[in-house]
């Protein structure tokens, strides 16, 4: 029997609001939990750091406070080096407030732990659209506690935003078509503008919901070609919304920076085949989908014969649209986080919509088990589906060599029959006993499940040991900046390779080796194997035309870079010489790495990145204040206070 969609709200159980309310403790004491543990402390003073990329966006939204524009750097040409607009505007608007540098990256992680909230009771409000009760509790638990969404947002980052805008417009699209009221069709419009405004490529689910407006009209009302256009008419409506938005702010983009593409555009795409961007993209995609998501496409793949409305064709084409632009892109720049990437994560809500569906189904399947023995078939079907849930959720969890095996067709071929075998047997027992007891144990199995294949090693492997991926190195950054502003003088100029937390913090004009806010470097040719954002770099011009005082960390630098740094005059400020690599340097192949390296132990930097610190011949550095202080910048890293 088809789970009927429901066209209005209903009351509400007292199970369902004990639930609801249990799943939003649980959540938010995460949240707070999780941006306590980003906390380091200077000088008796609590301070908070974000994600060295939305540390970029932070630096733009602090220099358009103090009156330096929309810019990275307080001179010169004003670069578009972000493409998250509205993000940047909302953090300029928490730089108005009276927040220390020390506690503003904690406003803005607060900021998205009430995104995450709201995000939580809209995926529950489709869900409920959608499903019963306890689908709608199942797909608000998994939305609220996805670490992945909960990383990037509490880290920074406008991906919880975007979820919450993409997520406000099925909604209203659902509400819209089983009522028909335009106010509906207005919110669609409004957040779908507002999501482009976030980030450019919102244009991509945006689509899919355009286009699933178009096909409701398409498929209701009179049949003839005049009423076919008038029926495109609200599709139609809205996309021109968002085409406007997007002109409007193209428009701005060439008024204020002179060009009708963000810096990141060309650092990003320009010089790379499409070829080669979609086989990274495919390459870093497909072991994420193996190790975190397959729990959850299994759960949301055996409610397909039972979800067939409309709504869930839509579900599933954000999934495939989003996961396809990934593809297309070459992902992201940090998959080795082994978790999905800002693109995927922002519609993970909608694959968690799909699993409350499947799981709403589940104990209704179960709950009518028929315990004779006729249907086998189906029932079949479903105890092999269990046992492959609890199996796999314990593969991604464990991911143990003792599962290797199961990687090969042999494995799964016997996995697949003693399953059905073993599954079917025990649900024939329990159902003899209380088919009510076993929908709801089995389905709380699988929801537990589901939630522990989805999270399970990036919290355990990640988040207990080391507060998260490249937070103690976001830590470093932000103390090693820190120590910059104090041991420089206001002329000195800095060149980095990560362009967040030290430039913000170290308030001194900055280069940026890898070109994310300097156009040049941009529009090179990539030097290296793509890798979005990092595979194109000119020393010659950075260092040798720019002559900044003090090179705070490398990429990838030869040996014959580092005897051109000396020719220049720049010296390394802990005496070893700039081609030396110490003994004990933790990271095999970094030079100079002088403890600070020790962080790429948890995936924290790149295998390109140095820690080098090289100041040139004359600079208004005081190199013994750095090496007097270099104890507190390394105990970021080892996680001392």
């Amino acid at each position: 029997m088809r789970q009927e969609i429901s066209s209005s709200p209903q009351i509400h159980s007292p199970w369902f609001q004990r639930s609801s309310l249990l799943v939003l403790l649980v959540s938010v004491g995460f949240y707070v939990v999780f941006i306590d543990r980003t906390a380091f402390v200077v000088d008796g003073e609590m301070f908070f750091t974000l994600r060295d990329d939305a540390m970029i966006s932070m630096r733009y939204a602090k220099n358009l406070v103090e009156g330096y524009g929309l810019a990275w750097n307080y001179t010169g040409a004003p670069v578009e080096g972000y493409t998250n607009f509205l993000w940047v505007l909302w953090m300029a608007v928490l730089h108005l407030l009276p927040i220390t540098a020390a506690k503003i990256s904690l406003a803005v992680s607060m900021s998205g732990a009430a995104i995450l909230v709201a995000n939580m009771l809209v995926v529950r409000s489709i869900a409920l659209r959608l499903s019963d009760e306890w689908g709608a509790i199942t797909a608000m638990a998994l939305t609220g506690l996805y670490y992945p969404l909960i990383y990037w947002t509490l880290r920074g980052m406008e991906v919880g935003l975007l979820a919450l805008l993409v997520n406000a417009a099925l909604l209203h699209l659902i509400v819209w078509k089983q009522t028909g009221e335009t106010r509906n069709l207005v919110s669609v419009a409004i957040a779908l503008c507002v999501g482009v405004l976030v980030r450019p490529d919102a244009i991509v689910p945006a689509a899919v919901v355009i286009a699933a407006i178009a096909w409701i009209g398409a498929v209701t009302g009179p049949a003839g070609g005049e009423a076919l256009l008038q029926r495109l008419g609200p599709a139609a409506v809205v996309a021109l919304a968002v085409f406007a938005t997007v002109a409007a702010h193209t428009a701005f983009r060439v008024w204020y920076y002179g060009d009708p593409l963000p810096n990141t555009y060309y650092l990003k795409v320009s010089g790379v085949t499409v070829a080669e961007r979609a086989a990274r993209g495919f390459n870093v995609l497909l072991p994420i989908f193996k190790e975190h998501l397959i729990v959850p496409l299994v759960v949301a793949l055996y409610g397909l014969w039972r979800a067939r409305e409309f709504e869930c064709s839509v579900l599933w084409g954000l999934l495939i649209a989003v996961g396809a632009y990934s593809v297309y892109v070459g992902g992201d720049a940090w998959e080795y986080f082994r978790f999905a990437n800002r693109y995927v994560s922002v519609v993970m809500p909608a694959l968690f919509v799909l699993v409350g569906l499947s799981v709403s189904g589940l104990r209704e399947d179960l709950e009518n088990f028929d315990s004779s023995g006729h249907h086998r078939v189906p029932q079949l079907l479903l105890a092999a589906t269990l046992m492959f849930v609890g199996l796999l959720a314990l593969r991604v969890a464990v991911d143990s060599r003792f599962f290797v095996w199961f990687r090969q067709a042999q494995g799964a071929i016997a996995l697949a029959t003693l399953s059905a075998a073993f599954g079917w047997a025990a649900m024939y027992w329990v159902a003899a006993k209380g088919r009510r007891f076993l929908g709801v144990g089995v389905t709380t199995v699988v929801v537990a499940a589901t939630l522990l294949g989805s999270n399970a090693s990036a919290i355990l492997g990640q988040w207990l040991p080391r507060a998260g991926a490249a937070v103690l190195a976001d830590n470093a950054r932000a103390r090693l900046g820190l120590l910059i502003e104090a041991s420089t003088d206001t002329s000195v100029s800095i060149a980095v390779t990560a362009a967040g937390n030290i430039p913000y913090f170290a308030n001194r004009h900055t280069e940026d080796f890898l070109g994310k806010v300097d156009p040049v470097i941009a529009h090179l040719q990539p030097r290296d194997e793509f890798l979005p954002g990092h595979d194109r770099w000119d020393y010659q011009y950075s260092v040798g035309r720019l002559e900044p005082d003090l090179l705070v960390n490398l990429w990838s630098p030869t040996e014959l870079e580092y005897l051109y740094f000396a020719t220049l005059g720049y010296r390394d400020v802990f005496g070893q010489g700039v081609t030396e690599s110490p003994d004990d340097a933790p990271c095999p192949g970094y030079m100079g790495a002088h403890g600070l390296g020790c962080s790429c132990q948890d995936g924290s930097f790149f295998s390109g990145m140095t820690c080098d610190l090289l100041v040139r011949d004359g600079a208004a550095v005081d190199v013994g204040m750095i090496l007097n202080n270099w104890g507190f910048v390394r105990g970021a890293v080892s996680g001392e206070q």
